[in-house]
């Protein structure tokens, strides 16, 4: 247990063993959902949950809806074996994942391909300098642009702390019990 608590408080990802079916540990979850227990372990905080047949979506509730809002996604996987692996994964929505994915690849690749334009200049030794200084200074707009990136990751992810150690206590408190239990059955 150990080991997957540290993982819990250190990674974004973990993975707990248990002999608990996938379904039966989406009916354990709904089992908190319903009964409120979450809340009394988590200090009140409420939680919402989004449960499917194969994943759990859990999030901090909120007065509003930030954009930086974090969630815990939590999956059942069935081994060979008589054991089960629940992994759960700490981390933005979607949305807005792909968004800054989109964001650091296109600058990423934009100024790439500029650095290489401008090498490919600088050896053929264009006497017509002056028509490639658009070059420079896109170079310089795609800098300003991964550095303005950066920052607001940053600043999602301070503003998202509170709620990122509220999942943390959530997971420790509620989804350990599921490797907790187990340890003392067997």
């Amino acid at each position: 247990m150990g080991e997957s608590l540290n993982a819990i408080r250190n990674r974004p990802r973990f993975k707990i063993k248990t002999t608990l079916t996938p379904d039966e540990f989406t009916e354990q979850l709904k089992k908190y959902k319903e009964s409120r227990i979450c809340e009394v372990e988590s200090e009140g905080q409420k939680f919402s949950f989004k449960i499917t047949s194969q994943e759990t979506y859990i999030e901090v509730l909120t007065p509003d809806d930030p954009v930086w809002k974090p969630r815990l996604t939590l999956r059942a996987e069935e081994e060979p074996g008589e054991c089960t692996y629940i992994r759960g994964i700490f981390g933005p929505r979607p949305s807005v994942w792909t968004l800054f994915m989109f964001l650091y690849i296109g600058l990423g690749t934009t100024l790439i391909t500029l650095g290489c334009l401008y090498y490919s200049m600088h050896l053929a030794k264009s006497k017509n300098d002056e028509d490639f200084n658009w070059v420079g200074i896109a170079s310089i707009f795609c800098i300003i642009g991964l550095i303005i990136t950066y920052a607001a990751v940053k600043l999602g992810q301070i503003k998202s702390r509170k709620q990122m150690q509220q999942l943390r206590k959530f997971a420790e408190n509620v989804v350990l019990k599921f490797e907790q239990e187990e340890d003392i059955k067997n």
